[in-house]
C-alpha cells in the first residue's frame, strides 16, 4: 500500500463495495455500499474471482464466455 500512496493512489480498506463501475468497457471506479462513488484511473479488486466478475461487475461488461465459466 505504501508504494500507491507514494505515486498518488489511495487504498482504503473495510469498505463493502456494491458495484464496479463500467464505462464504455473500462473500469472507472467503484459505487460502495453506502451509495458513495470514487472514481480512479485503475480499478484493483482483491476478491474472489466469481465475486468481482460474477457480482461487481455489470453483466453487460463480462464477455458470456466468462460469465459462464464463474457461474
Amino acid at each position: 500500500m505504501k508504494h500507491i500512496a507514494l505515486h498518488g493512489g489511495l487504498v482504503t480498506l473495510g469498505n463493502g463495495v456494491e458495484r464496479i463501475l463500467v464505462d464504455g468497457g473500462r473500469a472507472i471506479g467503484v459505487r460502495l455500499d453506502d451509495g458513495t462513488e470514487v472514481r480512479a484511473d485503475v480499478v484493483s479488486s482483491n476478491a474472489v474471482p466469481t465475486t468481482t466478475w460474477a457480482r461487481r461487475l455489470p453483466r453487460e461488461a463480462v464477455p458470456g464466455r466468462l460469465r459462464r465459466r464463474v457461474a
